[in-house]
């Protein structure tokens, strides 16, 4: 699985909006600098994740490795981009085991973890974003 990792300036744009274009062709425009990339590999843990079940481990186990997994990778990434500030967004971090440990991970790795704190880091952020652009268009345009 291919990760990018993007570094945007925050803008509503109606021609971006109302395009179809593919994520690619999205961050290939202009506001966006892609900032870095990495190639992951999940067979491994998925292959131990199939194995653990087999043998009957405890499901809270499995979980915990898994989670132990994601944030190693994550800490990982930080470490290659070399960026001090870390965002985190997404539907995953709506598990606060995830996004608890995530952020305590990158603080003892010396980064500043960042997330949302009023807004949900999922759609609804999306949602709540494109409200907020939509309503500095009408605003501007008027």
């Amino acid at each position: 699985m291919k990760i990018i990792t993007i570094d945007f300036e925050t803008f509503y744009s109606k021609e971006f909006s109302l395009s179809k274009l593919t994520t690619e062709e999205y961050i290939r425009s202009p506001f966006f600098e892609v900032i870095g990339s990495a190639d992951l590999d999940w067979q491994p843990l998925l292959q131990q994740i199939l194995m653990d079940l087999s043998q009957g481990k405890p499901l809270a186990e499995i979980a915990l490795f898994f989670h132990q997994s994601l944030i190693s990778t994550i800490v990982l990434m930080a470490q290659q981009l070399g960026h001090s500030h870390i965002f985190l967004s997404g539907g995953c971090f709506q598990n606060v085991q995830l996004l608890h440990n995530t952020i305590v991970q990158l603080r003892q790795n010396q980064f500043i973890p960042h997330c949302p704190q009023q807004i949900p880091p999922n759609d609804g952020g999306i949602a709540f974003g494109q409200a907020i652009g939509a309503a500095l268009n009408l605003a501007h345009s008027s």
